[in-house]
C-alpha cells in the first residue's frame, strides 16, 4: 500500500514538472555557447563565466578575467565584460555586448533552426 502511494506521489510530482524550467535551460545553454565563441573569435578567451542575472526583457551574463590573489592576471581588457542575450522570437537569439556606459552593442545574432525553438 505504502509502495503504491509512493508511486502515486511522484507520478503526480512528475506529471507538475513546469516544462519552461527545460527551454530555460535550453536558452542559458545556447547563451553561454554564443558568448564562448565570441570570446575565442575575439582571443578573449581567458575571461570566465561568473554570474548570471535575470531580468524582465533579457538575460544578463557577466564573464570575468581570472585572477591570482586578487590581481588580475591581463590589464589591457576590462575586468568585467557583460553580456545581454535575448531571444525576441523562439528562433532568433541575440548576443549584446554592454558597454561600461550601460550601452548594448549588438555583437551576434543568430537564427536557429528547430522546431521546439527555446
Amino acid at each position: 500500500m505504502k509502495s503504491i502511494f509512493c508511486f502515486c506521489i511522484s507520478l503526480i510530482l512528475t506529471a507538475c514538472h513546469p516544462t519552461n524550467l527545460d527551454s530555460e535551460y535550453k536558452q542559458t545553454f545556447i547563451c553561454k555557447s554564443l558568448i564562448q565563441g565570441y570570446l575565442n573569435a575575439q582571443q578573449l578567451g581567458q575571461y570566465q563565466f561568473h554570474q548570471k542575472v535575470k531580468n524582465q526583457k533579457n538575460d544578463l551574463y557577466i564573464y570575468k578575467q581570472p585572477t591570482v590573489s586578487g590581481m588580475v592576471l591581463s590589464i589591457v581588457h576590462q575586468p568585467n565584460l557583460q553580456f545581454e542575450c535575448s531571444n525576441s522570437s523562439k528562433i532568433r537569439v541575440e548576443i549584446k555586448l554592454v558597454s561600461s556606459f550601460k550601452q548594448a552593442i549588438p555583437v551576434l545574432s543568430i537564427n536557429l533552426i528547430n522546431k521546439d525553438g527555446f
